[in-house]
């Protein structure tokens, strides 16, 4: 599937081909995520979003893997559809979106050069592409996807309403936006979940990124046509647990055109 033009940002046989040099927010970014020792080998990014039960995060997976099996059975009914995943970093949940989807033609975009170059070199399916680009940016002419993902993401766009714009651009007429395992915040509690979150990156040794991470008030989505497919509650979580699994207390949103 030819997306965008031959100048633009590739996957190619394993490499990426670039238009941009590393930006100051990816610089930041992979800072945090090596402290947090989330950069993975690559025979880990293929086995995610499993993980052993004495990993650091195995919790977080577990999660992780209920919300991507999730949205992947909404997926499997549909005949056919080109979809972009937003954020795809190592490249995994685009991998499980084509891999179990096979009908499906999934495009995963980043600004992660360091993790995307992972994802090319763990994964090679001919339904699957990854693109090193900002997504305000990269040429993606002919293109209208019906499915766009942001998965575990949307806290790094400062501005929400500019990021639909250009989202419902390439959406097809009938296009989704699926935001899944991104926290939305009552008003009144926004004030301390950045003060949180400055504290953490503080302690961390990267304050900067403090100024890249944004805490999304419900009120945001209220001008937009969306509907909660998934809502976290106590009756979900007991489920989860008897099955000895631990379920997202993140929504899953669909916004429509």
């Amino acid at each position: 599937m030819q997306t965008y033009p031959a100048t633009a940002i590739i996957h190619q046989q394993g490499s990426l081909k670039y238009l941009s040099h590393t930006l100051p927010f990816e610089e930041a970014y992979i800072k945090v995520r090596d402290k947090e020792k989330r950069i993975f080998t690559i025979e880990q990014i293929r086995q995610l979003p499993n993980v052993p039960p004495q990993h650091s995060y195995y919790k977080e997976w577990q999660m992780r893997a209920i919300t991507a099996q999730r949205f992947i059975n909404y997926l499997k009914p549909q005949k056919e559809g080109a979809l972009l995943d937003l954020g795809a970093g190592n490249g995994w949940f685009s991998y499980q979106i084509a891999h179990q989807c096979p009908s499906i033609q999934a495009t995963g975009i980043d600004i992660n050069e360091t993790e995307l170059l992972q994802a090319t070199q763990a994964f090679d399916l001919t339904n699957l592409e990854f693109v090193y680009g900002n997504i305000f940016d990269t040429p993606f002419y002919n293109s209208h996807f019906q499915y766009i993902s942001i998965n575990s993401v949307i806290q790094y766009f400062p501005d929400f309403d500019l990021l639909l714009q250009r989202l419902f651009e390439l959406l097809s007429p009938t296009g989704e936006i699926h935001i899944l395992d991104s926290p939305f915040y009552q008003t009144s509690k926004i004030a301390a979940a950045k003060a949180r979150s400055k504290a953490y990156y503080t302690q961390m040794g990267v304050p900067e990124m403090a100024a890249n991470y944004f805490h999304l008030d419900w009120k945001i989505l209220h001008p937009y046509s969306f509907e909660i497919l998934y809502q976290p509650n106590s009756m979900l979580k007991k489920i989860a647990s008897k099955l000895g699994k631990i379920d997202s207390p993140f929504p899953w949103i669909k916004i429509k055109k």
